[in-house]
């Protein structure tokens, strides 16, 4: 593969990345809540990318053990019209069933993120 078809593949999937998180106003039924509601669709998003979009919806600080893998490990999860609080529990359990990458919260600025090599991974 060459320099230019991976680095276009780069910044696609990146961009992949931002347009995963949308924020939807007004329910189905049309009427408005006072609760923002959000949606994630990941599709073989890198994992580490996933930690950034979680660290960015969190606001906390992440304590990486310095065994996580995020190489090769990718995310997909797809989500709608959920609280942020309910997307953010869905993307740790992706990240620890898809990838061994355990999410732990240490308090309310700092989150512990970990690797479990004997967890069972699922695709």
């Amino acid at each position: 593969m060459d320099s230019h078809h991976h680095t276009a593949m780069k910044i696609i999937s990146f961009l992949t990345v931002l347009v995963c998180l949308s924020f939807v106003g007004p329910t189905a039924s049309g009427q408005s809540t006072n609760k923002l509601l959000t949606g994630i669709n990941f599709v073989n998003v890198p994992a580490e990318k996933v930690l950034d979009i979680y660290q960015a919806s969190t606001k906390s600080q992440l304590i990486i053990a310095s065994n996580v893998r995020l190489e090769n490990r990718r995310i997909t999860l797809h989500v709608v019209n959920v609280s942020p609080e309910v997307a953010q529990q869905m993307i740790e359990q992706a990240l620890l069933k898809q990838a061994g990458i355990v999410i732990t919260r240490l308090d309310a600025q700092q989150v512990s993120v970990t690797y479990n090599d004997q967890l069972k991974l699922t695709p």
